[in-house]
């Protein structure tokens, strides 16, 4: 049996959607444990109405979507676990393709692509894989999210998931249980990721606390793991020029970051601009130009 894990707050308006695309995949033999982290609008009233006896639902008090998922193990009942969104869809034959993989493989943990939709359409296949096989530790990529996320129940019972990572919890995870066991990726999109205005992807803030919280914490980061680095630092630099106009403390906070991670011509410069607060102003006169 595959136990499926959901955490959710306040997903009246999509959590059906996603738990239907888990029901209505082509492996039967599931469980699906829904954990509602505090919701307050019609939630628990959406969930009653789907009527398929797989469903476990658990209320808790709001603590986050991490600690709802670490709910959801200690509760998992079957061999293998996977996560979904509550507010993303899975193609019919994920589970079944994942599982297998690790029963071919013996791979502890599997992962997918999966179509990022973003709130203007556009969209974009992540993570980059180049084939189907194995992925070293050192070849992880941006991008890899709990929802593509496979793998043996005794890992997870292991390893939890960090409540203190705001975001990029998914790729917290990896890099703990990757230094005991073996990651498989498939090179196909088994999963629609939708990035809504309040999804925890959309916020800049828990950008920034989860950057400094890695870079604290795994001091190693930038050589263990370089591609995933790499694309971190691309990431920062968009963001915190999309938010120059916005928020000019989130700027510098974004901008602190990439002086620690991005070494640069004009570094020196950046980092004395950056402590009089001018640095916004010789970004905004270069658009201007």
């Amino acid at each position: 049996m595959i136990s499926v894990i959901i955490p959710t707050y306040n997903r009246a308006s999509c959590i059906a959607r996603a738990a239907n695309s888990v029901l209505s995949q082509t492996y039967k033999d599931i469980e699906l444990i829904i954990v509602d982290d505090g919701s307050t609008d019609e939630t628990k009233e959406i969930i009653a109405s789907i009527v398929d006896p797989r469903i476990k639902y658990i209320f808790q008090e709001n603590k986050g979507a991490c600690s709802a998922r670490n709910t959801g193990i200690e509760a998992a009942k079957g061999e293998y676990v996977a996560f979904q969104d509550s507010d993303d869809y899975w193609y019919p034959t994920k589970l079944e393709e994942q599982l297998a993989v690790a029963e071919k493989e013996n791979a502890d943990i599997v992962i997918c692509q999966m179509r990022r939709v973003e709130p203007n359409g556009n969209t974009m296949t992540v993570p980059n894989m180049t084939k189907t096989g194995k992925i070293p530790a050192q070849e992880l990529q941006f991008g890899t999210s709990t929802q593509t996320i496979f793998t043996k129940r005794c890992v997870v019972e292991e390893i939890k998931f960090n409540n203190d990572m705001p975001r990029f919890q998914d790729l917290e995870w990896l890099i703990r249980a990757l230094r005991k066991y073996s990651l498989f990726g498939i090179k196909k999109e088994l999963v629609e990721y939708q990035v809504l205005p309040d999804s925890i992807s959309s916020s800049p803030e828990k950008l920034v606390k989860a950057t400094q919280y890695l870079l604290k914490e795994y001091p190693s980061f930038e050589t263990e793991y370089p591609i995933v680095f790499n694309s971190l630092c691309k990431y920062i630099c968009y963001e915190s020029d999309k938010y120059l106009r916005l928020d000019k403390g989130l700027f510098y906070e974004l901008e602190s970051i990439k002086l620690k991670i991005s070494p640069g011509k004009w570094k020196t410069l950046k980092r004395i601009l950056l402590k009089l607060h001018l640095l916004d102003k010789v970004y905004l006169t270069k658009r201007r130009k």
